[in-house]
């Protein structure tokens, strides 16, 4: 009895290895079918170095002393992102904003412009796909990155760039399409003019 037992206990145990081991390939099979391999993303950005025509920049750069700002230095960013293993991406920015204050003219203040144009290259660090509820919703992924390059500026010579960020990416119902929030921080110190600053980034996301 106990040896027929056993058996039937063996056989149970190797069917049930069997039907395991052959959804568990199903699913990583399909998981390797759908992963993604690139993505490209293009954001609005909004950034926020520091307001030379406030107190003591404006003193110190001999720069009208006005009212702060009140609105972001807006500008665009374009990502790409080749996925060389599952939760991780070697990343690529190229970025532009617009930051603009006021200088004195002949008897009056003119509006002056200055384009930070920046060059970058890093790392990103994914989660997998989470959900809200259940795998029936769309679902999102978290991410850390941490990039470094060059930003060009108008006003100060090139400088060395540090911009570590978080963000996710949320899946959008058109297939292939996400949509991006992350909020970065650029480090790009040095005088007369320090245009370090915290940047948040909403753009779209295509995969492939």
């Amino acid at each position: 009895m106990r040896k027929h037992l056993h058996s039937v206990t063996l056989g149970a145990a190797s069917v049930l290895f069997a039907v395991s081991s052959r959804s568990l390939y199903a699913q990583l099979s399909r998981s390797d079918s759908t992963r993604t391999l690139i993505d490209a993303a293009i954001g609005l950005t909004m950034s926020g170095p520091a307001d030379v025509n406030q107190r003591p920049l404006c003193d110190e750069l001999n720069l009208p002393c006005n009212t702060p700002k009140t609105f972001p230095d807006f500008g665009v960013a374009l990502q790409l992102a080749v996925h060389t293993a599952e939760h991780i991406a070697v990343v690529a920015e190229v970025s532009d904003y617009t930051n603009l204050w006021d200088t004195v003219g002949v008897g009056r203040s003119a509006k002056r412009e200055n384009n930070a144009l920046g060059l970058l290259l890093g790392a990103r660090a994914m989660t997998p796909r989470l959900y809200f509820a259940g795998k029936d919703s769309l679902g999102f992924v978290l991410f850390a990155q941490l990039l470094g390059g060059s930003e060009s500026s108008t006003v100060v010579p090139t400088r060395f760039a540090l911009q570590p960020g978080i963000g996710f990416d949320a899946r959008l119902s058109h297939p292939g399409l996400w949509g991006r929030w992350s909020a970065d921080y650029r480090s790009t110190r040095g005088g007369p003019r320090n245009l370090s600053s915290a940047r948040y980034m909403f753009g779209l996301v295509m995969t492939r």
